[in-house]
């Protein structure tokens, strides 16, 4: 996370590649934030844009920036949380621009600037469109596939659960930092986001910079169906009851799973620290909370070690796969951009800068 005079910049994920394919978390903004779309020319030059503009505003406020899953670095938006404005790209295979055209503020259609002497083949556009679809349908299959292989191992290790340990681990935080909470919020707010993705280069998180500010953190280790997301439900529930503000970060690959909260009025975090996204503690007000240690019979390990192995190697085979077909279908895209790019003016871009911030600021 970049601290800047006036402001913060945070990198987090509003859409994901999951197991249950393209996942979106955009529904969150339509009650009460202004929703402008940056749409035509392309996505590399939407990206160019909005990354201007984020840098023009960072000086003057917060500014969260929403990376693209595919390879965690195109822009895919912008919140201004201060402002309550929500800048979204027209990308693939959402297209919020025509899925949610009843609830747009504002369309910024770039798509002047092209240049009039348009020198590509849009059936060769097409075709290649096409091919990225099938890529992105074959990537989704491995993760829906990775997933059911998970949920073997997860079923293994919820035979030796002690359900009564995993309660008395949720309760412990919750006396310990619930009821710390003695005021509530005015207007307490609940968020989602990813705090990471499944991109073209494997699984990528920013769990340390979101989390730079919070002073105390809780890392949960554990196996597979150990109760870690089920203890964070229970803590956010009981702080929304409290009425102050929770973030919530699904997993990114079972988005109904959850891999982290943030209680802010705490400046509390509870974190799945264990693979893909492994957290250690290695900061003042970090701890380690074994669900594993605390809640699971440790024979299960011994009993079934066999096939916990050829598990684990099915699921990273697998996911694998999932990851070798968003590669290719970030190539194929690469060729895409290469051939509209040649026919974007650059400073006609530029131009629309302006015009966004000055759209933001009415």
């Amino acid at each position: 996370m970049d601290e800047v005079e006036g402001g913060r910049l945070l990198k987090t994920f509003i859409n994901g590649h999951t197991s249950e394919g393209f996942f979106s978390l955009l529904n969150q903004f339509w009650s009460d934030y202004k929703i402008y779309v940056v749409s035509g020319a392309t996505s590399k030059s939407r990206s160019k844009l909005l990354s201007e503009v984020a840098s023009e505003l960072r000086h003057k406020t917060n500014v969260e920036i929403l990376l693209h899953p595919n390879d965690g670095e195109t822009v895919d938006g912008i919140v201004l949380k201060d402002k309550k404005a929500l800048l979204i790209s027209d990308n693939g295979p959402l297209y919020p621009s025509s899925r949610y055209y009843g609830l747009i503020d504002h369309v910024i259609n770039l798509n002047d600037c092209f240049t009039t002497n348009n020198h590509y083949s849009l059936a060769e556009v097409k075709k290649l469109m096409n091919e990225v679809d099938g890529h992105r349908f074959q990537a989704y299959k491995s993760f829906a596939k990775g997933r059911e292989i998970h949920e073997k191992k997860e079923s293994i290790y919820l035979s030796a659960m002690n359900f009564k340990a995993a309660d008395e681990a949720a309760d412990e935080i919750m006396n310990e930092w619930i009821t710390r909470i003695s005021v509530p919020e005015e207007n307490p707010i609940v968020t989602q986001r990813f705090f990471g993705a499944a991109t073209a280069f494997g699984p990528i998180n920013y769990i340390n910079d979101i989390t730079a500010d919070v002073n105390n953190r809780i890392i949960i280790k554990g196996r597979s169906g150990s109760g870690k997301s089920t203890l964070m439900r229970k803590i956010g529930d009981a702080a929304e009851k409290k009425d102050v503000t929770v973030h919530y970060y699904p997993c990114a690959l079972d988005p109904n799973s959850l891999d982290m909260i943030i209680i802010p009025a705490l400046s509390f975090a509870i974190v799945d620290g264990t693979a893909p996204h492994i957290i250690n503690a290695e900061r003042d007000g970090d701890r380690i909370l074994d669900m594993f240690t605390r809640c699971i019979d440790p024979i299960i390990e011994e009993d079934n070690d066999e096939l916990l192995d050829q598990i684990t190697y099915d699921y990273k085979k697998t996911m694998k796969q999932g990851t070798e077909h968003l590669h290719n279908l970030i190539n194929v895209e690469e060729n895409i951009e290469n051939i509209l790019m040649e026919n974007v003016d650059e400073k006609k871009l530029m131009v629309n800068k302006v015009h966004i911030i000055d759209l933001i600021n009415e």
